[in-house]
């Protein structure tokens, strides 16, 4: 019951609540919990052994079904293909997975775990078996409860988890033993590189075409956006075409690339339906002062089309991403008579 400060009964709300929103009975949020607890004990435990949680779970695949292409990896992690492409990187910079374009189809990438990789092996074993210890199930109830989940998840999803035929298990050629150094930590995000693709390569053959959901959700979410926008600033910064405009030149003295970084990604988030989140200002005013030129806008669009390539974005997506960035081209452009010569 709703009563006024005068003690007047103005409403009665308690029939009309629903009887199904108590916080305590959602499945949802007894999931989310239990997946928050879990990821907490494993971190501590991967740091020592130098792993994020996402990263740990790539190398379960690998040393489980051995080398596998990029697709067949994000199938195994229900992720989009293009969203692993961060994690690829910095395992591959920390010497743990090595990346291969495929000799019959130059358009597949496939990946492998290296000898310093599998060396992480029996180390990840024994973190596995620490947190299993922490939720104080037996294993037949651990078991019960993991094949009740996947249940769960086929049928949400309206389709079978996929299992993997049973192959014969590759092993890198390495002998390990106990007390074997492992990796002392993952390089930062400024560091890493996308695989050198050659001209003419077409996009990654194993990479998803479009799907339902927004072109945020289909480019892999704020890790994949925030994965082609760290190796696309690199790239323009690097670009001797895009600097020649001295005005250019000198917002890249002057910024750096973090802030860079984070106002391309959050507008990318933004554009492609993603979270509100970008704080910058509009294209118009962002770019009044720099008086960019039509061939220098051509020369950006190119850097980001190839970025989009490099990182083995799907036909769909990189054409609509594309047409966001050429929608801009009015207001990016300064006045004609306000253009930087090209020298």
């Amino acid at each position: 019951m709703l009563t006024t400060g005068e003690g007047d009964v103005t409403a009665d709300v308690t029939a009309t609540r629903p009887d199904n929103l108590l916080l305590g009975d959602q499945l949802c949020f007894a999931l989310y919990a239990a997946t928050n607890s879990i990821t907490r004990a494993y971190r501590p435990l991967l740091q020592r052994i130098g792993l994020t949680y996402p990263q740990y779970l790539v190398l379960l695949v690998l040393w489980q079904e051995g080398e596998r292409s990029v697709n067949q990896i994000a199938e195994r992690l229900a992720l989009a293909p293009h969203a692993l492409s961060p994690l690829l990187e910095r395992l591959e910079t920390a010497g743990l997975v090595a990346r291969q374009r495929s000799a019959p189809d130059r358009r597949v990438v496939r990946v492998r775990c290296t000898p310093g990789g599998a060396a992480l092996e029996a180390a990840a074993s024994e973190v596995q078996r620490e947190v299993a210890c922490a939720t104080r199930l037996d294993p037949a109830a651990l078991a019960a409860l993991r094949d009740q989940l996947q249940d769960l998840t086929s049928a949400m999803s309206g389709a079978p988890i996929p299992t993997p035929a049973p192959t014969a298990r590759p092993r890198c050629t390495t002998t390990v033993r106990k007390g074997s150094p492992s990796m002392t930590s993952t390089m930062p995000t400024d560091t890493a590189r996308t695989i050198p693709v050659q001209a003419g390569d077409a996009a990654p053959a194993d990479q998803e075409t479009a799907s339902v959901g927004s072109l945020y959700e289909r480019l892999g979410g704020i890790y994949g956006i925030a994965g082609a926008v760290d190796a696309l600033a690199d790239r323009l910064y690097d670009n001797a075409s895009a600097n020649r405009n001295p005005h250019v030149a000198a917002f890249h003295a002057m910024k750096g690339h973090a802030g860079f970084k984070f106002l391309v990604t959050a507008w990318s988030v933004e554009q492609t339906g993603g979270p509100r989140c970008y704080p910058g200002r509009d294209m118009l005013e962002s770019h009044a002062h720099l008086y960019v030129s039509e061939f220098e806008f051509d020369i950006v669009a190119t850097e980001i089309a190839a970025t989009l390539f490099h990182v083995g974005v799907p036909q769909q997506e990189h054409k609509e991403f594309m047409d966001i960035i050429n929608s801009y081209r009015a207001q990016v452009i300064g006045a004609p008579g306000d253009k930087v010569e090209d020298s």
